[in-house]
């Protein structure tokens, strides 16, 4: 089915090519250590985030839930990019990484879900 094409493109991408000569890209980084260091680069500022967020909603001051998206949307995409990141450069991490990094990812979008409803009750009760 493949054709004995295989190359590696200028940015280190593993490119095989199909006999209908569609590119299939595997890898995103061209090293495990820059793969492991961009890693936890995105949970360390995923972190930072939920936590600079939790700190303005509990001090109920400084941020504007509903009023200003951005505010909303930037916490999410930054949970958002730990599932994307680890599933852009799967090849780099082995099975058992790759499950603790989806569970963490998971209990972040639970935190994430509870600190919703953390604001809208706060909301209802200045109300």
């Amino acid at each position: 089915m493949l054709d004995k094409s295989i190359s590696i493109d200028g940015q280190n991408n593993i490119v095989v090519n199909d006999i209908k000569n569609s590119n299939i890209n595997i890898v995103q980084n061209d090293s495990a250590a820059k793969a492991l260091k961009g890693l936890y680069d995105v949970i360390i500022n995923e972190a930072n985030t939920f936590d600079t967020y939790v700190i303005y909603i509990l001090n109920r001051g400084g941020i504007s839930w509903y009023g200003v998206a951005e505010n909303k949307i930037e916490l999410f995409q930054s949970i958002e990019a730990v599932n994307a990141y680890i599933d852009d450069n799967r090849f780099y991490f082995s099975d058992e990484t790759y499950v603790e990094v989806c569970a963490y990812y998971s209990l972040a979008k639970d935190l994430r879900d509870s600190l919703e409803c953390l604001v809208q009750a706060i909301s209802t009760a200045d109300d």
